[in-house]
């Protein structure tokens, strides 16, 4: 901001007459220190890393994405463009930077980062990374600095757009996370966790079966019942239980999957539930129950969408 202003200020007093857009605009870009477009292309055809980094206002920033210019493979190029931070570069060309990015987990999506540790010298920045979530880190990277000419349409424009990209996405990011946090706030009713039951079978590939869960919050039962059909690891579809009735022994419920009502009746014996479902029954076993904090934060996720 003070270089737009200062700069507002010498074009007035110089020419004698307010600056106009175009030349504040001009003004702010010049406030963007460009160090350098890295990009890697040692993974062709399958990716191609591309690390920008700038600074203005005198703090480092960056971008990282990943390309893929075979459209075969995604429709966009490049795939995400991610908010580098945390950015340390010493005079004798240690870098070390963190990539911002978000994991999908059952409950919504989590913050998580990629930390990169190395170096830049002469035009090659060349390292490694840790990660937040290790089977998903990014290879090691000897990324090659790309002349002014070999950027379209302009080195500058090209490194805004990719910061304005990254800002978006992180602005977005944030938002969806206060959103998961704000619903997935105790409520202020105790929860009781009454139990898990499950039944899943597999043949290595597939996976089949039921799992049930239920909750008391005040005076009222609730819960979900999970539909496993479908690949292992791909989880099944989570409907939550409406019109609950639970006396101890038997409970019955209904789902409304795609606006049909599905009614099941259960009866517990010991640690098994009879679930019933028009003409089939399945026996689920009771197993270990979740956390209160993980019961009722799938729950809220199956009620409040933060999107």
């Amino acid at each position: 901001m003070k270089y737009l202003m200062l700069a507002a200020v010498m074009l007035l007093t110089s020419c004698g007459k307010p600056a106009s857009a175009s030349e504040i605009n001009a003004a702010q870009h010049d406030a963007l220190e460009i160090i350098g477009v890295y990009v890697d292309s040692t993974s062709f055809p399958y990716g191609t890393p591309e690390i920008v980094l700038y600074k203005q206002d005198n703090k480092l920033g960056g971008t990282w994405s990943f390309g893929y210019p075979n459209p075969q493979h995604f429709k966009k190029y490049p795939y995400e463009i991610l908010p580098v931070e945390s950015i340390r570069l010493t005079p004798n060309g240690d870098l070390t930077f963190s990539i911002l990015w978000a994991m999908n987990q059952r409950t919504g999506r989590q913050k998580m980062f990629h930390h990169f540790v190395g170096q830049l010298h002469d035009g090659v920045m060349q390292g490694y990374f840790t990660s937040d979530w290790p089977s998903l880190r990014p290879s090691p990277i000897k990324a090659f600095k790309q002349a002014p000419a070999e950027l379209k349409p302009d080195i500058r424009e090209f490194v805004t757009a990719r910061q304005h990209s990254a800002t978006e996405y992180k602005k977005k990011l944030d938002e969806l996370v206060n959103c998961q946090t704000e619903r997935d706030r105790l409520p202020d009713n105790p929860i009781e966790v009454v139990g898990k039951w499950s039944k899943v079978d597999s043949d290595g590939e597939h996976e089949w079966g039921y799992e049930v869960v239920l909750f008391r919050l005040g005076n009222t039962y609730q819960g979900w019942i999970e539909d496993f059909s479908g690949l292992i690891g791909d989880g099944g579809i989570m409907y939550p239980l409406y019109d609950v009735q639970f006396d101890q022994k038997n409970l019955s419920f209904q789902t409304h999957p795609d606006d049909f009502v599905v009614t099941y009746k259960t009866i517990m014996q010991g640690s098994i539930l009879n679930l019933k479902n028009g003409g089939r029954i399945s026996l689920l076993k009771k197993i270990d129950s979740p956390s209160t904090k993980e019961v009722w934060s799938q729950y809220q996720a199956l009620k409040i969408k933060c999107e």
